[in-house]
């Protein structure tokens, strides 16, 4: 019989005051939650780990009504007090740093930026085959509409996850170490083997993989770009990026992030203040950034340091969101309610860009450029810059997409020249779905004319200028 071990039976559990369960014997090992929807594990303690702690209640009765609370609330208060105030002073020591370095960053580059012209889409590719669809579209709809040509000077990044690599069309080659874009030469589709933050720090979520990815260790060949797209990637690129090279840094400020409520706007200039970054009142910012590249990852730089202590400071141990007696979240703290958790990602955003940008930029920021979505088929696909696949259900939706219901879709009715139409078809037939894709292209080359669709966006432009 093979040998077997087994735990030593004189060990046993305490339940401390930090709130952590300890083991007695063999070093000191707590109770942990090890992945979000596991059962429980255990590793080695680690003071004031929200994940180590384990809280023990009773039910009472409050207001006519059983609630479940902490075994000793003013213990509870104390613990969840504790934990929330260090993980504020360790995340305020990662914000100064990130400060520091961007203010010294600015000095340094006030001349601007002095090598060759190219610019490049950054995307942050987990494991799994998730991102593969989307990645065919972005493909297919940068060589369909021109964006690849060598004038355009436009590269696709993707860091990607080692994990994820075997799935990346053969197309997309490998960043090297004395990688260097390649100017004067057509775009490429290039990756750069990438660990996210989120699987090297527990504390932060697969969001920020997207925006770490930026200026993380490793993704400094990024500063060979004069502009750089910080964007999802269920998002298509459309004709008015052919030749728009901004000044400064752009970003969509019609996103209805705060929902019309004085109360995100209140605890996001808190949160500013507490950090001594001056909030000058800009809300309601989309997700994707377009410009400057070396501003662009200071973005992505700031946004990541806001992270932790973000998260602590609004909704961190003991705050209003996790109550002594919340089995659910409260009103105030549920979408469209308040803060919500599940877009910090967002009010860290905004928190960034009133840092980085200028009063002059923010009065200048073109309408309707950025995170446009897929539905309108009124509008032309020439008038905005970036779509972005919001949570929508009518057509194009990302969600039916992704579910097969538009794997027999009929496009011979389709018009690319519009928002919706071009979104589905570029999905579809990028991903050899649907069917009848030729009529539809057929169509819309019969649109064009003799215009190339550069020549034919600026004619629909002016168009709707005059």
């Amino acid at each position: 019989m093979a040998n077997k071990t087994s735990c030593d039976s004189d060990g046993f559990w305490t339940w401390t005051e930090e709130g952590q369960v300890q083991w007695s014997k063999g070093g000191q090992k707590c109770v942990a939650s090890i992945n979000w929807n596991t059962p429980l594990g255990y590793t080695l303690c680690e003071p004031f780990a929200e994940d180590q702690n384990l809280e023990i209640g009773i039910y009472g009765e409050r207001d006519g009504k059983h609630v479940l609370k902490p075994l000793d609330e003013e213990k509870w208060k104390v613990r969840q007090e504790k934990m929330r105030n260090e993980m504020m002073t360790a995340g305020k020591v990662l914000v100064t740093k990130a400060l520091k370095e961007i203010d010294e960053d600015d000095l340094m580059n006030l001349r601007g930026f002095h090598g060759e012209d190219r610019r490049a889409a950054v995307f942050y590719v987990d494991k799994g085959k998730g991102a593969l669809a989307n990645i065919n579209w972005w493909i297919y709809t940068w060589k369909f509409i021109g964006l690849n040509t060598a004038e355009e000077a436009f590269d696709l990044v993707m860091m990607v996850h080692p994990a994820a690599i075997e799935h990346l069309p053969s197309e997309c080659k490998e960043i090297t170490e004395d990688f260097s874009p390649n100017y004067g030469g057509e775009g490429e589709c290039l990756f750069k083997p990438y660990i996210g933050i989120a699987y090297r720090d527990k504390a932060y979520d697969s969001y920020m993989n997207s925006q770490e990815c930026l200026s993380g260790p490793g993704s400094e060949f990024l500063s060979h770009y004069k502009l750089l797209l910080r964007a999802d990637l269920d998002t298509f690129p459309t004709p008015r990026m052919l030749g728009y090279w901004p000044e400064g840094v752009i970003a969509d400020k019609g996103y209805g992030t705060m929902m019309g409520l004085d109360s995100i706007k209140d605890a996001l200039r808190q949160l500013a203040c507490l950090l001594g970054i001056d909030h000058h009142g800009w809300f309601n910012i989309g997700s994707s950034w377009y410009g400057d590249g070396r501003r662009v990852r200071n973005l992505a730089k700031l946004t990541v340091a806001l992270n932790k202590y973000g998260r602590a400071q609004m909704f961190g141990p003991g705050t209003n969101c996790r109550c002594a007696e919340c089995s659910s979240l409260p009103k105030e703290c549920e979408w469209g309610g308040g803060p919500y958790a599940g877009v910090l990602l967002l009010f860290l955003q905004e928190i960034a860009i009133n840092k980085i940008l200028t009063q002059t930029e923010w009065e200048n920021l073109p309408a309707g450029f950025l995170d446009q979505g897929v539905t309108d088929f009124t509008r032309s696909v020439c008038s905005p810059v970036l779509l972005h696949c919001m949570h929508n259900a009518e057509a194009f939706s990302k969600f039916a997409f992704a579910s097969g219901k538009y794997k027999n879709l009929d496009m011979a009715n389709l018009d690319i020249s519009n928002e919706r139409d071009f979104a589905t078809y570029m999905a579809l037939k990028s991903n050899n779905q649907g069917k009848n894709g030729e009529v539809a292209l057929e169509k819309f080359k019969m649109k064009l004319g003799n215009f190339s669709l550069s020549e034919f966006c600026q004619i629909q432009l002016e168009s709707m200028d005059g």
